[in-house]
């Protein structure tokens, strides 16, 4: 695996454990981002509100989870123990998590979360209407003369609860949730690590990319 993130664990110098992952809560960042600028410039679209909603959505997941297995490693000395507790709390919903990986906070870090907490299950909930979608007819009172007056009637009619969801200034509110959680993660990491001793270090990934103007300036000179 050459593009995932290397995690590397040191007892007196030496390296006592290694791993890797998928390292897809950078790609998920990404798309949030992409889908929070799209989501500023458009008021009428739902497609960007609807990106940014899931791939934020997936993106505090992955941090959520990274840190906490982080977490584990180092608070549970047994290491097969360690392990087998991360495997029961996986499958934990995202807000569950977040409890956990609230015992570990600051006092002041736990105000702060206590503001999020329903803004995230806000967010959350958003996201599963989306996955479990069951559409819904808008109704408009008549009578109505005509066909054009239909028309009319129902393009004047306001959009659905889910829809206004996706759409400025709605679905910003979601935004800032999702850059506020992300940064509460890793306010909590830094302190946490830290408590604990360890220096975090982070590289965009582990494939060395080739020199492109050098060598093009080498075949020149041949």
């Amino acid at each position: 695996m050459r593009d995932g993130p290397l995690i590397l664990q040191f007892e007196h110098g030496q390296v006592v454990g290694m791993r890797s992952n998928s390292g897809l809560d950078h790609v998920y960042e990404r798309l949030f981002r992409n889908a929070h600028r799209a989501a500023k410039k458009s008021a009428t679209s739902v497609e960007p509100g609807i990106r940014l909603v899931v791939f934020g959505s997936f993106w505090l997941e992955a941090r959520a989870n990274a840190i906490l297995r982080n977490a584990l490693t180092l608070e549970v000395r047994e290491s097969p123990f360690a392990s087998t507790l991360w495997e029961a709390l996986k499958r934990a919903a995202l807000p569950e998590k977040l409890d956990l990986l609230l015992v570990l906070a600051s006092v002041d870090l736990q105000s702060v979360y206590g503001d999020l907490s329903k803004r995230v299950r806000s967010l959350l909930d958003l996201r599963n209407r989306l996955a479990h979608f069951k559409d819904s007819d808008t109704a408009v009172t008549g009578p109505v003369s005509s066909l054009k007056e239909a028309i009319k009637l129902m393009a004047a009619a306001e959009d659905p609860p889910l829809v206004r969801g996706l759409k400025r200034p709605e679905v910003l509110k979601h935004a800032d949730t999702v850059s506020n959680v992300a940064r509460w993660l890793t306010q909590l990491e830094k302190a946490h690590a830290k408590r604990r001793g360890i220096k975090i270090s982070r590289k965009k990934g582990l494939t060395t990319r080739p020199r492109r103007r050098a060598s093009r300036a080498a075949e020149g000179r041949r």
